[in-house]
């Protein structure tokens, strides 16, 4: 008699709650978890968090993305996000970046609340992007009621990981008056909210300057420790609730 284990694998998803460029700690989370041999499979988010999954998806790798983020933050320096010279930069880099794919021809699975595909899923990953970058629309998911409510109806996963990187105290250098308020609004809707881990820095950072991606990682770092092995007991117990055992029986 020989017991057969059949372990099954789930789909992990991450949602990736933008802080603008504090979004960037996410690298260091997703190459923790690479480290520890867990596989994400979908990636979510939206505004300028929505250009980080998007690279990630497109590879399925940290290494392409951080890579592909630390040209584009290059190019930002300067600029005062959410401003149109900005966004004209981020959306010259996502045509060069993307050009003509596909949301279906990514590496991973890629879902932008709001954002609603064609039904043969022919949208362009530069066509999604260019939707969500604009967080002055008043149709921009970053003031929708939506907030209100569990994101796990819009992404469907077997484990689902909420994820905000934020510092202790949240500051501003550079925002206009008008995005400080559509921002400090969104804050203020999710960060009492049970559903989403928020990661704190160590120290204070502004959440609209640019640092050194090595900068981003050792002030999270830590924190991104407790929270990889967090999700790696999840994952394992996932494993372990949904294998199943089976019998054979040798002549």
């Amino acid at each position: 008699k020989v017991e057969k284990v059949e372990v099954k694998v789930p789909n992990v998803g991450i949602f990736l709650y933008p802080t603008l460029y504090t979004s960037l700690a996410v690298v260091e989370l997703l190459r923790q978890l690479e480290a520890v041999h867990i596989k994400v499979n979908t990636i979510s988010s939206f505004g300028y968090g929505a250009v980080i999954a998007a690279l990630y998806a497109k590879e399925g790798t940290t290494s392409y993305l951080e890579w592909k983020i630390f040209a584009l933050l290059r190019k930002l320096e300067g600029y005062t996000p959410y401003t149109k010279e900005w966004e004209k930069v981020i959306l010259n880099f996502i045509e060069l970046e993307f050009k003509n794919l596909k949301v279906n021809e990514l590496k991973l699975s890629l879902v932008i609340p709001g954002i609603k595909s064609n039904p043969d899923r022919s949208i362009t990953v530069a066509d999604v992007l260019k939707s969500t970058l604009d967080i002055a629309n008043k149709n921009h998911f970053i003031t929708s009621k939506d907030f209100y409510f569990n994101i796990d109806s819009i992404i469907k996963t077997d484990i689902q990981f909420n994820i905000m990187f934020l510092p202790k105290e949240i500051g501003f250098e550079k925002l206009s008056s008008f995005n400080y308020g559509v921002y400090t609004y969104y804050l203020g809707q999710v960060m009492d909210k049970d559903f989403i881990k928020i990661v704190h820095a160590e120290s204070e950072i502004k959440l609209d300057k640019i640092y050194s991606s090595s900068d981003i990682y050792t002030l999270f770092f830590s924190n991104i420790v407790i929270l990889r092995d967090h999700i790696e007991e999840d994952v394992s117990s996932w494993r372990e609730d949904n294998s199943s055992s089976l019998l054979n029986y040798n002549n």
